[in-house]
């Protein structure tokens, strides 16, 4: 089922009271309409706030999707920050088109990925070395998660 944002374009965006702008700035069109593609307005108001505080002497590691903003922002600054973003599903149509749109390529040092197929994508999308993709796979702690009986629900069906 789509976002309610995509299922009606022509609403306005409303951010919710519960996830206000930093310091309460105002968002700006602008924050909206890259939010269209990536991520929330807050998070693209967020990302021009912490560009005023990087230098190259950092290191800004993004834990998903939603740190696209910090790197089309701060991956633009003369003396830029080092990037590392670890993504889970780049590879689905808005985040194919954040990796063009804004020139992620050239703005993420390291790119994090937890399947080899992410990896593949990368490689063959934006013609990204190996050197510069960790790939970090996530498994199921068979240890502590093991299956245990069939209920007498789930073998019926409900």
């Amino acid at each position: 089922m789509p976002s309610p944002r995509r299922a009606n374009p022509q609403r306005p965006l409303k951010c919710h009271p519960s996830c206000p702008a930093p310091n309460g700035e105002a968002i700006s069109s602008s924050n909206k309409l890259r939010s269209k593609i990536s991520s929330k307005p807050e998070h693209w108001v967020a990302a021009r706030k912490l560009s005023k505080q990087v230098s190259s002497d950092d290191v800004i590691f993004c834990t998903g999707e939603d740190g696209i903003p910090v790197v089309a922002v701060c991956g633009q600054l003369p003396d830029r920050p080092k990037i590392v973003v670890h993504f889970h599903n780049i590879d689905l149509p808005r985040g194919r088109l954040a990796l063009k749109r804004f020139g992620l390529a050239d703005k993420i040092d390291v790119f994090m990925v937890n399947a080899r197929p992410q990896t593949n994508f990368l490689r063959s999308y934006l013609a990204i070395p190996e050197s510069r993709i960790l790939v970090l796979l996530e498994h199921t702690d068979t240890q502590f998660l093991t299956p245990g009986p069939v209920s007498e629900k789930a073998a019926n069906g409900c």
